[in-house]
């Protein structure tokens, strides 16, 4: 129980930070330092990295899992639409802008990152099933999906579209709702 607390109260630190622009700071020079990499050719990469966390993405490989692993595919598929309607109604709660200078187009508003708290929730959840599956390099799969969420994390901030602390924010959500979804409703329709 104690570890729920501690995520939630990070998680309400971070938004206190945001909405009194204590972290404002922070985020700016994250900001700044990141447009250091920028570049026509990495922009490109970057974009195409970032597409591996929407919604289009998710939504081809689920249906395909429906298909062809039934029960995993719609496990993955109701956890994800949860992180995203939950994501969603926390936006509209705390309606900050997105950065002005963006590199992708977006809309909506930036607090907390739908794509960093999706892609916990989808690539955790897909870390999981491979963690528990009786593939052959099952670790590799695993280690492979987890590795996902920091990297579609960080072309957020790269591509202007999120502050550091919308990122932080969607990573700690995004934990939270996976760790509750998959002890409360998932562990037990999994079948190990």
């Amino acid at each position: 129980m104690k570890k729920w607390i501690m995520a939630w109260l990070v998680l309400i630190v971070i938004l206190i930070l945001v909405k009194t622009n204590i972290i404002l700071p922070l985020d700016n020079q994250i900001y700044d330092y990141v447009s250091l990499l920028q570049s026509p050719k990495t922009n490109q990469f970057i974009i195409n990295i970032t597409n591996l966390g929407s919604g289009t993405f998710y939504g081809i490989i689920c249906v395909l899992l429906i298909v062809f692993k039934r029960r995993l595919g719609l496990v993955l598929t109701l956890n994800s639409s949860f992180g995203f309607l939950m994501n969603y109604t926390l936006k509209n709660i705390v309606q900050r802008p997105r950065p002005l200078d963006r590199l992708a187009v977006e809309t909506g508003f930036s607090f907390p990152s739908s794509h960093t708290t999706c892609s916990v929730m989808f690539y955790g959840m897909l870390g999981i099933m491979f963690a528990h599956s009786n593939l052959k390099y099952k670790r590799v799969f695993s280690y492979a999906s987890w590795a996902m969420i920091p990297i579609i994390a960080f072309t957020r901030i790269y591509l202007h579209v999120h502050y550091f602390s919308d990122v932080l924010a969607g990573a700690v959500f995004g934990g939270i709702l996976l760790a509750v979804m998959y002890e409360k409703v998932f562990k037990k329709m999994l079948d190990y």
